[in-house]
């Protein structure tokens, strides 16, 4: 799917536009998606304004109708920063719904198309970047490794309710500079690359399969479609930090019925990429299934079992 088909589908209402003074062919476009986010979203944008970097870079700011002032913090960015900041002012009547449920992909997608840089990172809005050098590390690695079509970090989680508590999480095998493969992505593909530290090749979002845009989110798939067209490289360093469950966040406004909802219809993705893949990782994928299989289990005891023999089955043949 192309830009004209994405708009010509699903922009009901035109996206107001508060357009930054124009600036050529920017290095890269740093897309921020924010909803409901007022608590956090100056935060957000300060970490990524206050990014050291020895090239051009703009912020698109894709603000989805909030009503807790989020979009009048936007617009004040929008008008002390015009010479780096892109604002799109979305309509909810644009909203993607899957499965009935509404979605941020229109606000996500919609920047993504609109990037002009050779990069795209992105950050959420109630996310931050914790490192100045994030953007110049992640250019400089991918700039040496034309084989990779994504970069990322490592990400600190901290919770609302209690900030001075942290963890850090890396993906299995972790070490610096680590190059891995989709295969490696494919289990637990949401939790692999944390979207905040995503760096990659603007050139592939020309175009994009119709099956991302039936996904709950925006984030699994991408990852698993970039994975198609290169490997992922990997920083050992937590460069940027993510809230659990912060307040009108994506995951504290589901109850369980609708989480276990979301990764039946990211499995149905993660078939999606299989075909799409004429069937590659037909093997992962069915190990996926069951893993999910597996984990909607009521036992605790099958649980950790099945959980066990198939993290030990991973290891031994996907190197995970």
């Amino acid at each position: 799917m192309k830009l004209e088909v994405f708009l010509k589908k699903y922009e009901n209402v035109s996206v107001e536009k508060i357009q930054k003074e124009e600036r050529i062919n920017p290095v890269v476009s740093v897309c921020i998606q924010t909803y409901q986010q007022a608590n956090y979203i100056e935060e957000c944008l300060d970490s990524v304004l206050e990014q050291n970097v020895d090239f051009s870079y703009e912020i698109l700011i894709g603000e989805d109708d909030s009503n807790d002032g989020t979009r009048a913090i936007c617009k004040e960015y929008a008008k002390r920063y015009p010479d780096k900041i892109r604002l799109f002012l979305h309509s909810r009547e644009n909203n993607i719904k899957v499965a009935g449920h509404p979605t941020g992909k229109f606000n996500f997608f919609y920047n993504l198309f609109h990037a002009k840089g050779k990069y795209i990172a992105i950050c959420e809005g109630d996310d931050f970047w914790d490192d100045v050098n994030k953007l110049q590390d992640q250019y400089d690695f991918m700039e040496s490794h034309p084989e990779c079509s994504m970069c990322f970090t490592a990400v600190k989680t901290i919770k609302n309710k209690q900030p001075s508590k942290s963890t850090v999480k890396r993906p299995p095998g972790a070490k610096p500079n680590r190059i891995y493969s989709v295969r490696n992505a494919i289990i637990k593909a949401g939790e692999f690359a944390p979207t905040a530290s995503m760096f990659f090749r603007q050139k592939f979002l020309q175009e994009v399969p119709d099956w991302i845009f039936y996904a709950p989110v925006g984030d699994m798939p991408l990852t698993l479609y970039l994975g198609t067209k290169g490997n992922f490289g990997y920083l050992d360093k937590a460069s940027v930090v993510r809230r659990s469950m912060a307040e009108n966040s994506w995951s504290a406004t589901m109850n369980y019925q609708r989480r276990r909802g979301i990764v039946k219809e990211l499995l149905s993705t993660k078939e999606s990429f299989n075909e799409y893949t004429n069937y590659q990782y037909n093997t992962l994928v069915k190990l996926e299934k069951a893993r999910i299989h597996f984990n909607d289990k009521k036992s605790i005891v099958k649980r950790a079992i099945a959980q066990t023999l198939l993290g030990r089955k991973l290891k031994e043949w996907f190197d995970l």
